[in-house]
């Protein structure tokens, strides 16, 4: 959960960041160029990525207890069922074994974020970097309001074509990602399942647009199984004990087992990725 220093913070960032888009479209270009010109740990756009990647982890992890619920009343044995999705894994926990499935969502949310198409085209839809970096601020201020309802709502004002696609795309990809027969017993299982799965697409697609409202865009960390923990880039969720492995060295470095979620590299800071760290050999 966020707190109130961080909720505070990104209410008032906002509001210095609405006084941009009270000009015209002209003057929005011309101080949006100035202000990107000048981007550095304290730029306005770095402040509302770091705070909304503050609400997108949150609103993902929420999406991820709601999926284990559905999970349960579909009729799953939910630890082993997790556990199975990382057969090579030796969890500190058994309670841990949510994180595989956080893993999995988090791959599939953020598949192709590298691109400003955020899909699997690829395409560059604006060619000049300043003019895209205002253009997707603008992005963000449009839709941060907004509820994901409206804006997937073909009749509504808000209507936004582009997050209705990702939603479209990101949906498909999350359901084709586990075997398992998802069923709701009521209207009201599945109206709680699709609200936290679009809060979340929400945070995300606005995560995205922040990230490529700097110039250069931020750059994403991915990090596989086998990756020396570099804690400069990379943070454990947990951290077990030191030589719990009897095939790894007491003095090896750590090492990590599998990715939670990405991690970024913004105009001089860095955002880590949260891994789950090596405990024990299989």
């Amino acid at each position: 959960m966020e707190s109130k220093e961080s909720l505070l913070e990104f209410s008032s960032i906002d509001s210095h960041s609405k006084t941009i888009f009270s000009f015209t479209n002209d003057a929005q270009t011309q101080v949006g160029r100035a202000w990107h010109a000048h981007a550095d740990i304290n730029s306005p756009v770095v402040l509302l990525f770091e705070a909304a990647l503050l609400r997108c982890r949150s609103e993902i992890n929420f999406f991820c207890r709601i999926y284990m619920q559905q999970m349960v009343f579909s009729g799953y044995t939910l630890i082993r069922t997790l556990m199975e999705m990382e057969p090579n894994t030796v969890f500190l926990k058994k309670v841990h074994a949510s994180f595989a499935l956080e893993s999995r969502i988090n791959n599939a949310f953020f598949r192709c974020f590298e691109n400003d198409s955020f899909d699997d085209s690829g395409l560059t839809q604006i060619f000049d970097p300043t003019a895209r970096a205002v253009a997707r601020l603008q992005d963000y201020m449009r839709m941060k309001l907004v509820d994901p309802e409206d804006a997937l709502s073909l009749d509504n004002v808000s209507y936004n074509p582009c997050f209705h696609s990702f939603c479209a795309n990101k949906s498909e990809e999350i359901m084709a990602m586990f075997a398992w027969d998802m069923g709701y017993h009521s209207t009201e299982e599945r109206d709680m399942f699709m609200e936290a799965f679009l809060k979340a697409s929400k945070w995300v697609w606005l995560l995205h647009r922040l990230a490529n409202a700097t110039n250069p865009p931020m750059q994403i960390i991915r990090v596989g199984r086998g990756q020396e923990v570099d804690p400069m880039y990379l943070e454990p969720v947990v951290v077990p004990p030191g030589g719990t492995c009897q095939s790894c060295s007491v003095a090896s470095i750590p090492k990590v087992e599998f990715m939670i979620m990405p991690g970024f590299i913004a105009p001089n800071k860095i955002f880590r990725c949260r891994v789950y760290q090596h405990y024990m050999c299989k």
